[in-house]
């Protein structure tokens, strides 16, 4: 019988044990086949990898390093047996372990996983087959005391709950910020386990009754990264928020502008929104106090930036040569397409980025009112006031009792029927009337596919008649 245990606290450390439950004593080779190609996210993501630089491996003082350089950007792997029930042995890439048991005897090796990210190595914790409190341990079973506890006499739903705030737990980002840690969650694992704006800021908004301190650590981070300069290599203007931090080797590299890029259209909006939420969660004035400057940035920033030909309306075009085309959340090269299929150019103005500038002014004027300035909340719930009605005017389609996907770089409508309309029911944009519409609509068979709403657009000609 084969036992692998691996804990991942700053490297790895991985536990084998081997026992033999046979009659006889068995003798056999023990292979670990060691693979380090040090590609880069995107690469792997694309599956396109090109080796770009240069990879040397050394067997040394029973340490197997493995070092890779490509001009500034170095990464590599140290692997060190250690606790071996035999001798460990190196050749092509593998390490070799002789291994003889007698019935009943067990073998044990552990092996550490060392990373080496530019000129500092981080190291496992030693664990060695015994149980132990690790910080990732111990800050686990912290989340899971604070967040919101859930008793059900379903036992299906409770073990359900309870398996999401495991999930949860796994995906969170340390921020640190006016000398505290706080938490952030990251977009996926594997791919985005990094800062991401959009979806932090709403995983931070869906989970506000269940552990609030996740916006506070969101808010702070993405207000740290908050852009300061006019920056078009990474779509970057002052206020905005950011789309995605990486530091891997395209990046560093200067080949891909994630250091951070800002090319997201909602991820400011959506901030301001997620902050109010999380004041009226916390009533926390530090949380307030550490964001009131990023807030009145990211203000300035829909006005002077988000609608940038000032027709009333916040659009998005890349200036970036390796920049998003597409910068809503469905923002994919190919995703804003009318209902004939062919693609929209860009500039394009959303029909849900709308709803969000309608929700973050009215968000954004209950945090002046708390703060004591009603001049400012008023002015802003008369941009709101004056965004519904213009909206409703231009975005609204009386014959298909549904809102376009957004308008185009001549400012007609996109008549395609998507999803994205049905964000706007949450951001209090759509009149009453309409809201019966929308819903109906949303539950059509082009749209609803029995397990929720699809986000998929099929081109008219591909439709069945209503």
């Amino acid at each position: 019988m084969i036992g692998i245990r691996r804990d991942i606290v700053g490297g790895m450390h991985e536990d084998i044990d081997i026992t033999n439950h046979h009659l006889e004593q068995v003798e056999f080779h023990l292979m670990l086949a060691i693979r380090s190609d040090f590609a880069d996210i995107f690469e792997v993501k694309s599956q396109q990898i090109l080796t770009r630089g240069e990879t040397a491996t050394v067997w040394q003082d029973g340490r197997l390093i493995t070092e890779y350089h490509n001009g500034s950007f170095h990464r590599g792997l140290i692997t060190q047996p250690e606790c071996a029930g035999s001798r460990p042995r190196y050749a092509n890439g593998r390490l070799f372990f002789d291994v003889v048991l007698a019935p009943g005897e067990s073998w044990h090796t552990c092996v550490n996983f060392a990373a080496i990210v530019g000129d500092k190595t981080i190291y496992p914790q030693q664990t060695c087959v015994v149980e132990h409190n690790t910080e990732a341990k111990r800050v686990s079973k912290d989340f899971l005391a604070q967040a919101t506890q859930l008793r059900s006499s379903n036992a299906k739903i409770a073990a359900y709950y309870q398996q999401a705030l495991i999930d949860m737990s796994a995906l969170r980002i340390k921020v640190e910020g006016n000398g505290r840690d706080f938490w952030m969650p990251a977009a996926e694992i594997p791919w985005f386990v990094a800062v991401f704006g959009r979806d932090s800021v709403v995983v931070s908004m869906q989970t506000m009754a269940v552990y609030h301190e996740f916006a506070h650590g969101t808010l702070l981070r993405l207000a740290q990264l908050q852009a300061i300069e006019t920056d078009d290599w990474r779509d970057a203007q002052p206020g905005k928020m950011p789309h995605e931090l990486r530091h891997d080797e395209l990046t560093e590299l200067k080949q891909l502008p994630y250091t951070p890029y800002y090319g997201t259209i909602d991820t400011t909006i959506l901030w301001i929104t997620t902050l109010a939420e999380a004041y009226q969660w916390s009533h926390s004035e530090a949380l307030l106090h550490d964001c009131r400057d990023s807030l009145e940035k990211a203000l300035i920033w829909i006005d002077q930036y988000g609608d940038f030909d000032q027709d009333g309306f916040v659009e998005y075009q890349t200036r970036s040569t390796m920049g998003l085309r597409n910068q809503g959340w469905k923002d994919s090269g190919d995703a804003i397409v009318y209902p004939d299929g062919t693609q929209v150019d860009p500039p394009i103005a959303l029909c849900e980025v709308q709803g969000y500038v309608y929700s973050a002014w009215k968000d954004a004027a209950t945090i002046y009112d708390s703060l004591g300035e009603a001049e400012q909340a008023n002015q802003l719930r008369r941009k709101a006031g004056d965004l519904y009605q213009r909206f409703n005017d231009r975005f609204w389609m009386e014959d298909a009792g549904f809102y376009c996907l957004g308008l185009d770089i001549k400012k007609q409508q996109i008549r395609s029927i998507t999803s994205n309309p049905g964000h706007l029911l949450w951001s209090g944009i759509v009149p009453p009337e309409r809201a019966n519409r929308l819903v109906k609509r949303l539950f059509q068979p082009d749209l609803w596919c029995g397990w929720g709403i699809q986000d998929a657009f099929k081109p008219q000609s591909c439709l069945q008649p209503d």
